[in-house]
């Protein structure tokens, strides 16, 4: 539980230019720098905050005046999970420190994970000592705080500290050099297969799919990949080296041709397991150098090519082309590279040997062939993606589960189903029995501040660690406006109590049956948020000592709330606010409470007494002449209270419509009909288990009801008997 005290305010510099979104701009008010009673203050930077400093690698030998300058010219930012700090390419005005919290160094795409940073630990120096753009791209993996130096103030501070300075750029050309060596490492699966003319037309979340599915294999030189005859329909893609295909007659090996890097192998016997024929290999494939080979698997790739039935297109292009090739002296190379694009200007092949009688299509030109087929036969090969408006769309009918396992879709789709996704009900009830600390977590991180309305009844594994975790994450931003957490008994009053600090537009709470709830817990939620409906069922931990704090409420619930007594009700304050009171199952209430409450209340508009045994007719009386807007009122089993006179009592009521009576036997029907004839707009009664209600005064029948809806001259009113 934190609690906002002194707070030390940096000079305030301008905020960093990059595309990132700064979410918050604060102070030092997080949790560890709050406990301002420990705090000496030296020149106006608090004590706690140059030990920090200290603790970084870097600074541990330096002087307290470098950690001094340093903290004056730092701006605390705060990041949420998964939000960018900086993208690779931008431009460099800034360096960060890590406070609180762990960031990823990542890909461009999000995809690769280089780096964890931690607390203690900094980045972004690369850029503003060497005026270089980003290298690198930076996501906070956690809720940090980083605190943030332009370039100028950085160089500002370096310029009398230049042993500090060196180590600084020591660090920076480490990284650097590392960066750098990443740089010239090949490409990635996944980028690899994006450039293969093959697959170029697919859509960015088929090819992640693709990536993940494939198998990768390495062979030395001279080394039998595939030999003839083999029965396998898998297709080989080479990612790097060469190898030859040969044409096996017994001993003998005739070469045909040589692929290389981009090229792929195996699609004759493919096509014949899609066209259920033996998968039989035509050819041997034989490694010429080292090579790195990728696989796809016949079964997924018949998935695929349902889908996209031009790869097949593409295939038998390429098989019949291959069939016409013959044997020779020289060894011909194609053109099976990986080609950027299916548009550029056709190459021709340079035969080695001019004499050689090959019949063979070039290859771009067969994809330039391939090409016009595609555009002829569907005008949907490429498709663009959805718009960001109907995505949203879409989103709004989808599960809480669903929205989590779309953030591995794409990098695009874990943005918007984290920050721009509908999300403002967050209703966990209906996993009650799955939601634990652990889940909470999980989702809380995931939801963010976007929603207003939280459920969590019946999630009873919660615990404090949950709670204030979701409290402290979804809360912090002063959207909160409604919590439900029924049943939810093992969270403590401490825990519930953070809900103050955030609470600043809390206005709904419901605390139904949590077991350890107190009055000190109910008066500092009733002191620090504006709530408006409070519901305290079953609390049975509460006493008279929170009566006096009920104001500014519109409906309060204390069911079964038996600490609370007629000396409790004595002390209400005006409640002008006040439109609904449940008092159901408080057997220890008696006619004392209710004055009370008619002279705090006038305006209430819903009362229950269900259960209140101890009420005489007086109360009935008091609650006709005290609350003139009355529209709902329950009186079940409340036997002492509810006769003939007292009901009569009732039908002065201009605005009653329901009133409930059930199981209250001194009640007849000569009651019935003076409540009916009224001018109350009655239009539902519930008088079940009211064996009286259908004989007057005497035990004289009374003719029964024929139906349920009974008119009683301009009313019709419903009965439920």
């Amino acid at each position: 539980m934190s609690y906002k005290r002194k707070s030390y305010n940096p000079s305030p510099l301008s905020s960093p230019k990059s595309n990132t979104s700064l979410r918050h701009d604060i102070t030092v008010t997080s949790s560890e720098y709050n406990n301002s009673d420990e705090y000496e203050v030296e020149d106006n930077v608090p004590t706690i905050f140059l030990n920090q400093l200290a603790t970084f690698s870097l600074f541990k030998n330096a002087p307290t005046s470098f950690h001094k300058q340093v903290a004056a010219n730092l701006r605390l930012i705060h990041y949420r999970p998964q939000e960018f700090i900086i993208k690779k390419g931008d431009l460099s005005r800034s360096m960060y420190w890590i406070l609180k919290g762990t960031v990823s160094v990542t890909s461009t795409d999000g995809e690769e994970v280089y780096a964890e940073l931690n607390q203690g630990e900094f980045f972004g120096e690369i850029g503003i000592l060497y005026n270089r753009p980003r290298t690198a791209t930076v996501i906070a993996k956690t809720r940090i705080l980083l605190g943030v130096l332009t370039a100028e103030s950085l160089n500002r501070v370096l310029k009398n500290f230049p042993l500090i300075e060196r180590r600084i750029r020591d660090e920076a050309q480490e990284r650097l050099a590392m960066q750098d060596k990443k740089n010239k490492e090949p490409l990635s699966i996944q980028s690899f297969i994006t450039n293969l003319p093959l697959f170029q037309f697919l859509p960015p979340d088929i090819i992640h799919k693709l990536a993940l599915s494939v198998e990768p294999l390495v062979f030395s030189p001279f080394e039998y990949i595939l030999r003839k005859g083999d029965t396998c329909g898998d297709i080989y893609f080479i990612i790097e080296g060469e190898v030859e295909v040969l044409n096996q007659e017994g001993v003998i090996e005739i070469p045909l041709a040589r692929l290389s890097s981009g090229s792929y192998f195996g699609e004759m016997s493919f096509l014949n397991y899609l066209q259920n024929k033996p998968r039989i290999r035509t050819a041997t494939i034989r490694s010429v150098t080292y090579c790195e080979l990728m696989v796809i698997k016949s079964e997924y790739l018949e998935k695929l090519c349902d889908d996209y039935p031009t790869i097949i297109e593409d295939m038998k292009i390429t098989a019949e082309e291959r069939k016409v090739v013959k044997p020779a002296q020289g060894i011909f190379r194609p053109n099976w590279s990986i080609n950027p694009t299916r548009t550029i200007p056709p190459q021709k092949r340079q035969r080695e040997n001019e004499n050689e009688n090959v019949d063979y299509v070039p290859f771009t030109k067969r994809m330039r062939m391939a090409s016009m087929k595609r555009r002829r036969s569907s005008a949907l090969a490429i498709v663009e993606p959805l718009p960001e408006t109907i995505l949203m769309k879409i989103f709004g009918y989808l599960s809480l589960p669903d929205l989590m396992k779309l953030r591995r879709v794409s990098k695009r789709w874990r943005k918007m189903v984290t920050t721009t996704a509908p999300l403002e009900v967050l209703d966990l009830s209906q996993y009650s029995t799955t939601i634990d600390n652990k889940a909470l977590i999980a989702i809380t991180d995931f939801a963010g501040s976007r929603p207003r309305v939280i459920d969590i009844s019946g999630c009873f594994h919660i615990t404090d660690e949950g709670f204030s975790h979701m409290v402290n994450e979804i809360g912090i931003g002063g959207r909160l406006e409604v919590l439900r957490m029924a049943s939810v008994w093992e969270v403590t009053g401490m825990a519930i109590m953070d809900l103050c600090f955030p609470g600043e537009k809390l206005e709904e709470i419901d605390l139904t049956n949590c077991r350890k709830v107190d009055d000190n817990v109910v008066q500092r939620l009733l002191q620090k948020c504006h709530l408006k409906v409070l519901n305290l069922s079953y609390c049975k931990g509460i006493s008279d000592s929170v009566v006096p704090y009920f104001n500014n409420l519109e409906s309060l619930d204390l069911t079964r709330c038996s600490g609370i007594t007629d000396a409790g009700f004595a002390q209400l304050p005006f409640l002008p606010s006040l439109r609904k009171l449940s008092l159901k199952q408080c057997s220890y209430l008696t006619d004392n409470a209710i004055y009370s409450i008619a002279n705090a209340a006038r305006n209430l508009e819903i009362l229950n007494l269900n259960f209140c045994c101890g009420l005489t007719d007086g109360s009935l009386l008091a609650i006709a002449m005290g609350f003139p807007y009355l529209r709902e009122i329950d009186l079940s089993f409340c036997g002492l209270a509810v006769s003939d006179s007292s009901v009569a009592s009732l039908s002065v009521l201009h605005y009653l419509e329901r009133v409930l009576v059930r199981g209250c036997v001194r009640l007849t029907r000569a009651g019935l009909d003076t409540l009916f004839g009224g001018p109350c707009p009655l239009n539902f009664i519930d008088i079940s288990q009211c064996r009286n209600a259908h004989v007057y005064p005497g035990n004289f029948p009374a003719p029964p009801f024929q139906s349920n809806l009974v008119r009683v001259s301009n009313k019709i009113i419903y009965i439920v008997v």
